[in-house]
This record gives structure tokens, sequence and C-alpha cells, in this order.
């Protein structure tokens, strides 16, 4: 179970640590946020250690080889560049 917190510093991950029953510090992450979140989420991929983190999302202009499709701004919280 994770926990992400958006701090003046960037973001702060939590991870459960069951022994102790309590929330342990996992990572910081150093970065600029906006001031305003309307949207932070955590997206849980089975297949990766950490989670993502959705801040923003808006819609792609039409154009004749899309749907209107949108798109996710999100933030990997592993070491992996993106």
């Amino acid at each position: 179970v994770f926990l992400c917190a958006a701090v003046p510093t960037g973001l702060i991950l939590l991870m459960w640590y069951e022994p102790l029953q309590k929330f342990m510090q996992l990572k910081h992450i150093a970065l600029i946020l906006p001031e305003s979140l309307p949207i932070f989420e955590l997206l849980v991929k089975e297949t990766e250690e950490l989670p993502q983190v959705c801040v923003g999302v808006r819609s792609r202009p039409r154009e004749k080889d899309n749907t209107g499709q949108i798109h996710f701004d999100i933030i990997h919280l592993d070491d992996t560049p993106q």
C-alpha cells in the first residue's frame, strides 16, 4: 500500500510497513509542482515496483487519425527515466 504527498519541495512517497503498523517514507522526489493540483492520483501497475502519479488530464485536439483522445500528465516515481 502506497501513500503519496505533494509538499513544497516535491513529492514524498510512503509505503505501509506491516511489522510497525505504519507508513514509512520510501523516497522524496525533488521537483517543482504547480500551486494547484486539480488531479493527484496514484496509479499502480502490477508490472512496476513503484506507482506513478497522475497530476493532469487534457484532451488532444481532434484530428482525422484520432477520435478526441486524452493525454495524462504522469510523474514516474521509479528511478527509470521516461
